[in-house]
């Protein structure tokens, strides 16, 4: 079974999740954060590659690192820079998804997948359930800022962005 479980920032995906995981005792469940994965291809050398060609102006690079914090300032100040990140990362992140969604069906696995963008990488379709979170942008800004730290800036253009697809 691989249950989608989408929402907006702060909607408590990641939260479900892991009660999910530790609480369903006849069922085992696996968890593939989509942001995780996210993450991680920002280490991967092509990729920081494609990132620095893209942003050459940017100060984001940060002891031979992407500094996630400074190039979400960049990408977020302009929508057509985020949608040239999306355009490096949403195609790595799929696939990576596919592989191991595949590989969980195969061995039987169950999987939880949390996931705040299922459109951008058409998440839905991999999933035979969906779990969708709803939460106030009072709520959710509350949860961010004692949990990630998160700038109500970057919070704010982060709802707005995805407002769009939430509505």
């Amino acid at each position: 079974m691989i249950i989608g479980i989408f929402g907006k920032i702060g909607s408590g995906k990641t939260t479900l999740a892991l009660q999910k995981k530790h609480d369903e005792r006849e069922m085992r469940w696996k968890i593939f954060e989509v942001d995780e994965i996210g993450r991680k291809m920002l280490k991967r050398r092509e990729i920081k590659k494609q990132i620095l060609q893209s942003f050459p102006d940017e100060n984001i690079w940060t002891d031979h690192e992407i500094d996630r914090k400074k190039l979400a300032e960049v990408v977020l100040s302009d929508i057509r820079k985020l949608r040239v990140l999306e355009k490096i990362l949403h195609p790595k992140v799929k696939i990576v998804l596919e592989t191991e969604v595949k590989r969980a069906r195969k061995n039987g696995e169950n999987v939880l997948i949390p996931c705040a963008l299922p459109q951008k990488i058409d998440l839905g379709n991999l999933c035979d359930e969906i779990i969708m979170l709803r939460v106030s942008e009072k709520e959710a800004w509350k949860r961010l800022k004692e949990t990630r730290g998160l700038s109500q800036k970057i919070f704010r253009i982060l709802w707005k962005v995805q407002d769009s697809l939430y509505g």
